[in-house]
């Protein structure tokens, strides 16, 4: 890796890996024990395998073990101390991943911006562990074995929306709702973004919000400005936007994925929302969060 900069070092991601669009490998201890303060123009993941590691991030200091996941934003000032731990860790470029996070409904939260609070983390249940481990090693492998084509960045969007599935219920609790929101709205809102609850629509809407049909439409007008029918339309049109974007499935599947029983009004909403029909759309807009080499 090539530092740049004096005091703190700055990793600079086409500098590490010109020419690819991620970067994955596995990290030992006991090969390198201490791994300087740096910050980065990327964005990276990383998942301990296997005994301790003192990660030290934005100056706190955090004795990480088996099962912790963290991402790590570009600007974030960390390091890692330790002679024993393993762990796997993936990078890549911050242009990607907040197109991605666009595309995802995610865009000004913690996994962009570094401003909002501390770096997303959650510790893994034991039940989950081994399936996660095996979707690092799964991306590990992908990228010491697949040319940086097409196929290796899909399977990185599909690497990202996994791993998401892990940090979003920790992250639905934290003291960072959506600004201004009541909590019981916000957690409902995060809640619509599941695919589960996408397909049954407005009554799980109300089910999850915990209060009234009539309450849930008077709060979100004051606060999103829409009824639960337009948000929940807007949500399932930007899922089945990522859908397009990031895998091969079908488009009478995606749209069925979010929740919309008829095509015909899927491609109408679709259109309307996005300027383009949805075959017209998976193929530009896959050279915009997966852009192919020049």
């Amino acid at each position: 890796m090539t530092f740049v900069g004096s005091q703190v070092g700055r990793l600079l991601f086409n500098l590490i890996t010109p020419g690819v669009d991620f970067h994955a490998g596995f990290v030992s201890g006991r090969i390198r024990p201490v791994t300087p303060p740096h910050t980065h123009d990327f964005f990276e993941i990383f998942y301990v395998l296997e005994d301790k590691v003192t990660h030290t991030i934005n100056g706190s200091t955090t004795e990480l073990s088996a099962g912790d996941l963290i991402l790590v934003r570009a600007d974030d000032c960390h390091s890692l101390t330790g002679r024993r731990f393993h762990l796997i860790n993936v990078a890549f470029p911050a242009d990607l991943w907040e197109r991605y996070c666009r595309l995802s409904g995610r865009e000004d939260t913690i996994f962009l911006n570094v401003t909002l609070g501390a770096a997303p983390s959650v510790r893994i249940p034991e039940a989950q562990r081994e399936e996660c481990a095996a979707l690092f090693g799964e991306i590990l492998r992908i990228f010491q074995q697949t040319p940086q084509g097409r196929p290796a960045r899909q399977s990185l969007c599909r690497f990202w929306t996994a791993v998401l599935d892990y940090f979003v219920p920790h992250q639905a609790e934290s003291t960072h709702p959506d600004l201004g929101f009541p909590v019981w709205l916000s957690l409902a809102c995060r809640a619509m973004y599941e695919e589960e609850n996408l397909r049954v629509g407005l009554p799980r809407f109300v089910e999850v919000s915990g209060v009234t049909r009539a309450h849930l439409t008077r709060t979100l007008k004051f606060y999103r400005q829409q009824t639960p029918t337009e948000f929940i339309n807007e949500v399932r049109l930007n899922h089945a936007a990522m859908l397009l974007a990031t895998t091969p499935a079908d488009i009478l599947d995606v749209a069925a994925d979010c929740g919309f029983d008829n095509l015909s009004y899927f491609y109408r909403r679709f259109r309307r929302q996005f300027g383009k029909p949805p075959r017209v759309w998976r193929r530009e807009s896959q050279c915009i969060v997966m852009p192919l080499q020049n």
